[in-house]
């Protein structure tokens, strides 16, 4: 059987959103006849692209063959019991809609963050489970070749126990060619690095080494001036956050994520990790780790230490279940806990626990650095 999902996608002409969720997810399953159940059903999505502006919309509707609109009401009036609304316009908007689309009784799919205040967060997700809509939040970097293949490791217990976790991320976003959108380096608008990525160190750190419970963070705004439309203009909402997170098994992971960071080697991302019987090291698409046994024996000696090859003794690794696209698998997964009621990890209080990090991480920036405790969301919602 045929099972249409019609789904109302808001914010497809932002770059992400088409690239990853309407492009590479939602038109490849289509292209594909449909993406296929366990007990025989074909689920085929139906997009309906939603937007402000019709000069931009109706372009890419008509490129992809797709009907579009830029009233909301539209989506909230359909009837069709498994219809979707997605969010992925700029976060904050993301409230309103998804509290109205609740109402109308619709299922959610949202970029993360799904709101800009905890209290919003809480609120989306009490309602959600009132109406008994399923909700979920995109959690992409779960899902990554590198992330994969570090979670394997940790969780057979390879390198045993882990005890520290040190992330480092990000990339020049150039002050006069920027590629991200400007409303990011806007803190009236919404921007801000610590919206855009402690709601996914939240459940990536949880994915390996349990959820963060307490927080110690310091943000900067270095790059105070960027090019909007040619003219020179203030930049209002912090391009980098330094923060501690203590974990609730223990282990402690010191982050940094910036916008004003030059990657040389590794990529835009780096996770190392250290446990009791070795160490793993894994970044976007792939992962390395070395036990105790192929660790070199090292005496400080700072005319000999620079000879030893320090690469030596590590292993890549993959991950045996690698997706091929993690927000596509995403999407994947939803669709069958909306339609199978199969496994969902992310849901809208998971969304809310990444908000609650986020407002967590600011307010003890606020402080200059005291450590602050992070809710359990599971508790509140």
């Amino acid at each position: 059987m045929i099972i249409e999902v019609p789904i109302y996608m808001r914010g497809v002409t932002g770059r992400m959103a088409r690239r990853q969720h309407l492009d590479r997810s939602l038109m490849h399953f289509i292209k594909e006849g449909g993406l296929k159940t366990a007990r025989g059903d074909v689920i085929m999505p139906k997009p309906f692209l939603i937007g402000r502006d019709m000069a931009k919309l109706k372009p890419l509707a008509d490129e992809y063959g797709l009907p579009c609109g830029t009233d909301l009401s539209a989506a909230f009036e359909d009837k069709s019991p498994f219809r979707v609304y997605f969010e992925g316009a700029i976060t904050k908007v993301h409230y309103a809609g998804i509290s109205q689309a609740i109402d109308a009784g619709m299922n959610i799919f949202s970029e993360k963050p799904i709101t800009l205040t905890v209290e919003e967060a809480i609120d989306l997700a009490k309602k959600a489970n009132a109406q008994g809509v399923k909700g979920g939040v995109v959690q992409d970097k779960r899902y990554l070749p590198g992330l994969k293949a570090l979670q394997h490791v940790i969780h057979s217990g390879m390198i045993g126990e882990v005890y520290h976790v040190l992330l480092e991320f990000g990339y020049l976003v150039h002050p006069d060619d920027g590629t991200r959108p400007d409303w990011n380096s806007d803190k009236a608008e919404g921007g801000g690095i610590v919206y855009d990525m402690v709601a996914h160190w939240d459940y990536v750190l949880e994915s390996i080494v349990g959820r963060p419970v307490e927080v110690s963070a310091l943000t900067g705004l270095h790059i105070k001036q960027r090019t909007r439309g040619g003219q020179p203009v203030p930049t209002t909402a912090e391009d980098s956050v330094y923060a501690r997170f203590v974990c609730e098994q223990g282990a402690i992971c010191d982050s940094a994520s910036s916008w004003c960071r030059r990657p040389r080697k590794r990529g835009l991302l780096e996770i190392k990790v250290q446990g009791t019987k070795g160490a793993a090291e894994a970044y976007l698409d792939r992962c390395y780790f070395i036990t105790n046994e192929r660790t070199p024996k090292i005496a400080w000696d700072p005319d000999t230490a620079s000879r030893i090859e320090f690469d030596d003794g590590w292993e890549l690794i993959e991950a045996p279940d690698t997706p091929e696209n993690a927000f596509r698998y995403q999407w994947d997964k939803f669709l069958k806990h909306l339609i199978c009621d199969e496994e969902n990890p992310a849901d809208l209080t998971s969304g809310a626990q990444g908000v609650e990090a986020s407002t967590r991480t600011y307010e003890s920036a606020e402080k200059n650095g005291a450590p602050v405790a992070i809710r359990d969301m599971r508790t509140v919602v």
